[in-house]
């Protein structure tokens, strides 16, 4: 069994390091600034309006999910993601990144584990609603074309497996959960860093 946290910044993560350490700064990049105290003002002001909000240009953590996903395939092999019924355990999952890319990109098996519904961003959901769409299109082609059925194939329906509990003892110690522990190959958190 595995258990991955992983709280690190992956950007320049080493492909070549067989094994992450737990909680351990991978990065050699420069530290954070401090933050911004309360009393300094950090935005702009208009007069009619109040203070005005920061737009957030470039999102750092963009295709961050996707990396850990390698990671996590690079250390534990897709072979034996595949192998399990349950898979890998997404603790804390809420935002649906790394089920996302295992279970619709890669297709291995993974659940979420979190009291929250999963809510997908607009990417995830831009390419939910393309292959919906693209599956439509597909339909009138498939006796005709080859092609066609293995993209309606691959274009199926998806929804996020999950299980809206907390991961707790109680999760551990209900016969759901106890089976869910045993059978997985791997319990992963993933944090923003």
């Amino acid at each position: 069994k595995h258990l991955i946290m992983h709280c690190w910044n992956v950007n320049d993560l080493p492909i070549s390091e067989p094994e992450p350490l737990l909680c351990r700064v991978v990065s050699n990049a420069a530290p954070p600034p401090p933050p911004v105290s309360a009393g300094e003002n950090n935005t702009e002001y208009d007069a009619h309006t109040g203070p005005k909000k920061r737009k957030r240009i470039d999102v750092k953590n963009r295709g961050r999910a996707a990396r850990f996903v390698e990671l996590l395939i690079d250390v534990i092999g897709p072979d034996a993601l595949k192998s399990s019924s349950v898979g890998v355990l997404d603790v804390a999952g809420g935002a649906g990144g790394v089920t996302f890319e295992l279970s619709l990109r890669r297709g291995m098996p993974c659940t979420v584990i979190d009291p929250r519904p999963v809510k997908l961003n607009r990417t995830q959901r831009n390419t939910l609603k393309f292959r919906k769409d693209n599956r439509e299109i597909l339909k009138g082609g498939l006796e005709v074309s080859h092609c066609a059925n293995v993209l309606y194939k691959r274009f199926r329906d998806w929804k996020p497996t999950q299980m809206q509990t907390l991961f707790d003892e109680d999760f551990a110690s209900s016969e759901e959960g106890n089976r869910m522990l045993r059978e997985c190959k791997c319990c992963c958190w993933h944090a923003p860093g």
